[in-house]
């Protein structure tokens, strides 16, 4: 006779919790064509997207017809939205009002991941932020380097 044996069981609920879904919104704010076109490229290629890309046209003469810059992050399945600082607007001052006006998801977490279009992120940047940002956790940041020499660390952006 063969006897099989079943998996145990335990009359103890499980202490894991399901993860609630994040939704990411990068917010890159753009002084110039290039380096916003520059640092959408990095985005995509991210080994986790952002689920939705809110450019901020930061240029004192405007950033004009953005469509070329914003075809391939749509193309991508980001969510676009776009804004414009204005005249004598500094992002610090305006940026907690775009972030309130985000759309909420409302399943799970929202995190919100700030760019200059000076920022070069590497290709696991957002992936590994997202990861780092679990519960009671109000705020994670990158470590800056100088894209020339990835060892060496650069000024701190906060301040």
């Amino acid at each position: 006779m063969t006897q099989r044996s079943l998996p145990s069981t335990s009359a103890t609920p499980s202490r894991r919790t399901t993860t609630p879904p994040v939704t990411v919104t990068a917010v890159v704010v753009a002084r110039s064509r290039d380096d916003a076109g520059q640092v959408l490229s990095s985005l995509l290629a991210q080994d986790r997207l952002p689920d939705r890309l809110l450019l901020v046209d930061g240029a004192l003469d405007g950033l004009g017809d953005t469509s070329d810059l914003l075809a391939p992050v749509a193309d991508a399945g980001i969510e676009v939205l776009t804004s414009t600082l204005g005249p004598r607007r500094g992002i610090r001052r305006i940026l907690p009002a775009m972030v309130d006006r985000l759309p909420r998801d409302g399943s799970g977490r929202d995190l919100v991941w700030v760019l200059t279009s000076r920022t070069r992120p590497h290709p696991e940047a957002l992936r590994l932020l997202v990861a780092a940002s679990g519960r009671g956790v109000g705020m994670v940041g990158p470590k800056l380097v100088d894209e020339r020499d990835p060892r060496a660390s650069s000024a701190s952006g906060s301040r």
